[in-house]
């Protein structure tokens, strides 16, 4: 636990955090919690290294902030987190009854205070911590190297080019070809699911024709065979 700490120095122990979590393959996410000026947990966005989509800074540093005082009410802590929280963060912030909140980038995407549904802003929120933005917004937006078009947290290829040293406009020409590339593959077999659609439907038809040459006969039901294994006509 670190004494004394202010607010800029509480925020640059969540960067540290998060520079770590980025040398781990994460999405360099960082977060601190603290009470009485006491950092009373720190935690890096661990969804990949625990295969766990919950496994963000925010919920992390809240269980063990829950766990090291005793109760899952946080009513005189304060968390700092790199990066705007999502939904799901955001929701957690509110159900531990943090009393402050201090974010560094806004993430338009992905985030929940500020941008999106702007959870705290909506009625079934029992609980609203006050709200800081932009607090070391430089340094943790050019840590995370995105902050437009993108959602930050759910691009894992951001978080190993970070950490590779590769430039924000690099890891969004990657990240943009690796999506024109799984779009393509996902039309070509949706291509050739309807073509063979298609061919399974007209196999009654073919198969009734008795004046029909016999080789296409065949060599339809040789196709679908090959690409669709089930069918047995």
């Amino acid at each position: 636990m670190i004494r004394g700490m202010k607010a800029p120095s509480f925020m640059d122990l969540a960067l540290k955090t998060a520079k770590n979590a980025g040398k781990a393959g994460e999405i360099p996410i960082g977060c601190v919690i603290v009470r009485d000026y006491e950092v009373i947990a720190t935690a890096g966005n661990r969804t990949l290294t625990d295969r766990d989509p919950t496994a963000h800074a925010e919920i992390l540093a809240i269980r063990q902030a829950a766990e090291a005082i005793g109760t899952e009410r946080l009513v005189d802590c304060d968390l700092y987190v790199t990066l705007e929280p999502c939904t799901m963060c955001a929701g957690a912030i509110s159900f531990a009854r943090l009393r402050r909140l201090y974010y560094g980038a806004a993430d338009p995407k992905g985030g929940a205070v500020e941008s999106g549904v702007r959870f705290f802003n909506q009625p079934t929120c029992h609980h609203v911590p006050e709200v800081y933005s932009a607090v070391g917004e430089s340094e943790a937006a050019t840590l995370l190297g995105v902050l437009q078009g993108e959602a930050v947290r759910e691009c894992p290829v951001i978080a190993r080019d970070l950490s590779a040293g590769l430039s924000a406009e690099a890891q969004r020409a990657k990240a943009e070809a690796q999506r024109a590339k799984a779009e393509a593959k996902q039309s070509r077999a949706q291509q050739r699911l309807d073509c063979f659609g298609a061919l399974r439907l007209a196999m009654p038809v073919l198969g009734s024709q008795k004046n029909l040459p016999h080789q296409p006969r065949r060599r339809v039901r040789i196709l679908l065979r090959q690409e669709m294994p089930g069918i047995n006509r």
